[in-house]
């Protein structure tokens, strides 16, 4: 089961193992040196990305489990900004809808205690170790 939880084979097992559901979210991925998964303006890096093979630049989606996505500083060079756009409280703690600049919506788990509202701009951070990622066409993990 945590393999299947971490490293799911495909996009149709991740998005049935877990919950909340898995964040995905379409973009691609370049290569400017280090690998790269690009959606939109928002760039994450894939330098500790186990690829299953040479990554080439290709479509992909990126998933990612709403409690891998970490909160961060916004001086941390590898933050992307979200604008909140709901907090639901889930007792200990609490489920936060983003959106990225390009409409792109997610979901983060954070601390119930957290201040954040309806409106707010959060520092974000996907650390690469979290993420999966799928070829757009046959949602296989590559």
């Amino acid at each position: 089961p945590k393999v299947i939880y971490r490293a799911p084979v495909n996009r149709f097992v991740a998005s049935f193992v877990g919950s909340p559901a898995m964040n995905f979210i379409p973009g691609r991925i370049a290569r400017d040196g280090d690998a790269t998964f690009v959606a939109g303006e928002s760039r994450f890096s894939l330098k500790a990305y186990a690829f299953r093979g040479a990554p080439s630049e290709a479509p992909a989606v990126l998933g990612i489990r709403p409690e891998h996505i970490e909160v961060t500083a916004s001086d941390d060079p590898s933050a992307v900004s979200a604008r909140v756009e709901m907090v639901e409280p889930m007792g200990a703690d609490s489920l936060i809808w983003c959106r990225f600049a390009d409409g792109t919506a997610f979901s983060l788990r954070h601390d119930a205690d957290a201040q954040a509202q309806g409106g707010d701009t959060l520092p974000v951070r996907f650390p690469p170790e979290a993420l999966s990622l799928f070829d757009a066409k046959s949602g296989q993990r590559v």
